[in-house]
């Protein structure tokens, strides 16, 4: 989360480097929702988790794998203490989003457990 740094490649991605095609690299993501904690907004157009949100599925996934989504590509972090006014600097920038995961799940809208 350094986007000064440009693109960086992912853990995922790393470890798929090492281990081969044994290591499948997964990213999970959502749109928009409620957190409890926080509301996340919709994404700026120009982000992966904008494009990923296009369809009127409430949950997809993406094999990589099969080519297409080249790239450089960013995405939202949502993790630890968030708050939307800090996407354009806390954010995750990879050089080709099939180089850096094999495999995205995406959400449409995120919604806290109530059970």
């Amino acid at each position: 989360m350094a986007p000064q740094r440009g693109p960086q490649p992912t853990v995922g991605s790393v470890l798929r480097d090492h281990y081969g095609t044994r290591y499948v690299s997964t990213a999970i993501g959502f749109h928009h929702g409620d957190l409890a904690a926080v509301t996340v907004p919709e994404p700026a157009s120009d982000w992966l988790d904008a494009r990923l949100g296009t369809t009127d599925q409430p949950a997809h996934w993406l094999d990589l794998r099969d080519g297409g989504w080249e790239g450089p590509m960013k995405a939202r972090v949502i993790s630890g203490v968030y708050h939307p006014s800090r996407d354009a600097a806390e954010h995750l920038a990879v050089a080709s989003l099939p180089d850096a995961f094999d495999v995205l799940v995406h959400l449409r809208q995120a919604s806290p457990c109530t059970g």
